[in-house]
């Protein structure tokens, strides 16, 4: 007499049981069996697999949605200063701020709700500057606390007004361009924020479509998005501050371009396009002549992630991540680094966004517990003192290529070279 029920016994393979021991003391019904008998053997399986499941604890609602412990590591640009989030006492996400080469940690915002998110340096190497809403509106103002008095301060408290940050410069340290819907709520103009006095200047105002706009690195706005009745977006671009928008490119909703930044002299732009290929391309525009050269391209994945270098904007590197994540160097000074990076790792760097101070060779990238994707420029590092590594759980690691890497809770690694 054949032993087989439908259902059942897919049932009790699911949880890699021999399907006759599923259900012990329930017998296997035979083909004759009625219907119902078969219905009660399921629910009594499922009951049974209920009460073993209720014996398995629940994780932790604050270990999936909880606050990091330590998230945003951000070096000053004149490499003096870290800053990062981490919770104060009650839990409310803050940022932090310490010396690199002391311990001297400290909270400096004092948000009571919601915690902070997003923040940055500015490059005068005293302000950071961070993104706040009231109870969830998204209306975001930006303020900005120094770094020795402590002070905060909002620079855009208007009510039912959104702030957005357009670009900073090292050539600009003391100045911030920023969106704000003030003139008119459906609008986002351009101004130019002083953060010595606080005074908001009007830069560039929208014309009615724009939805996006970007900077060159005299802080000038060069470049807006403008989303057309037709479902089309617009590059635009200009010259200067004070000469007509050209049309660059008009695309569809099938293609995107958009604009990466301006070399040093401002006479070209980098772009990440898809025009004439299926993948995103990497390409140089000579402005004026609007010759394009390519920088990188693969042809089976969109880029990963884009460095620039901060000071003489070009391009050093593109990563890709088809399954591994690779890097594609363009700047041959840092090929070495890489190297370093990928040899002692035995992974590749491209897990991880790099960023680099204007004043110094440190660098400061984020990477998982067992990568160590950092290296100096010159590929060594300065000896820090143990004992400044102490109180944030901060730990020394030891290298036969450096003299010594720290790292913050195994996310931060910074160096510097002699």
């Amino acid at each position: 007499m054949s032993h087989t029920v439908v259902g059942v016994q897919c049932l009790c393979t699911w949880v890699g049981l021999g399907w006759r021991e599923c259900v012990p003391g329930v017998r296997i019904f035979a083909k004759e069996e009625t219907l119902l008998n078969v219905k009660a053997m399921v629910m009594t399986t499922l009951v049974g697999f209920s009460a073993a499941w209720a014996e398995v604890p629940l994780i932790p609602r604050d270990t999936l949605l909880g606050n990091p412990e330590w998230a945003s590591p951000k070096i000053s640009p004149d490499s003096k200063w870290l800053a990062y989030l981490a919770p104060d006492r009650n839990n409310v996400l803050q940022v932090w701020v310490r010396s690199i080469d002391k311990q001297d940690e400290r909270v400096l915002t004092q948000d009571k709700k919601r915690g902070i998110r997003f923040f940055f340096w500015a490059y005068d190497n005293q302000h950071l500057l961070y993104m706040q809403d009231v109870d969830g509106n998204e209306n975001w103002q930006l303020f900005g606390v120094n770094v020795h008095t402590k002070s905060i301060r909002s620079y855009t408290a208007f009510q039912d007004v959104r702030t957005g940050v357009v670009g900073v410069s090292h050539k600009k340290p003391n100045e911030v361009l920023i969106t704000l819907n003030l003139r008119n709520r459906t609008l986002f103009d351009v101004y130019r924020l002083n953060l010595a006095t606080g005074a908001l200047t009007p830069d560039t105002q929208n014309p009615g479509d724009v939805i996006g706009w970007d900077v060159d690195n005299n802080l000038v706005v060069r470049g807006a998005y403008a989303q057309l009745p037709s479902g089309e977006k617009e590059i635009r671009i200009r010259p200067s501050a004070d000469t007509p928008w050209k049309t660059l490119f008009k695309v569809g909703w099938e293609e995107e371009v958009s604009i990466i930044g301006f070399n040093e002299q401002g006479d070209k732009a980098y772009l990440s396009t898809t025009l004439g290929s299926n993948t995103e391309r990497i390409v140089q525009l000579d402005l004026a002549q609007g010759i394009e050269t390519p920088i990188a391209h693969n042809p089976r994945v969109d880029s990963h992630g884009i460095l620039v270098h901060p000071t003489r904007h070009h391009i050093q590197a593109v990563s890709y991540d088809a399954g591994k994540p690779v890097w594609d160097i363009k700047d041959r000074d840092i090929w070495a680094d890489f190297e370093s990076s990928k040899n002692s790792t035995r992974a590749s760097s491209a897990s991880s966004a790099a960023t680099w101070p204007t004043n110094s060779g440190r660098w400061l990238r984020s990477a998982p517990m067992a990568r160590l994707n950092i290296t100096s420029i010159a590929g060594r590092a300065k000896p820090l003192p143990s004992s400044s590594l102490t109180g944030l759980n901060w730990k020394g690691l030891n290298s036969l290529k450096w003299n010594f890497l720290i790292f913050l809770r195994g996310m931060a690694f910074i160096c510097s070279p002699i």
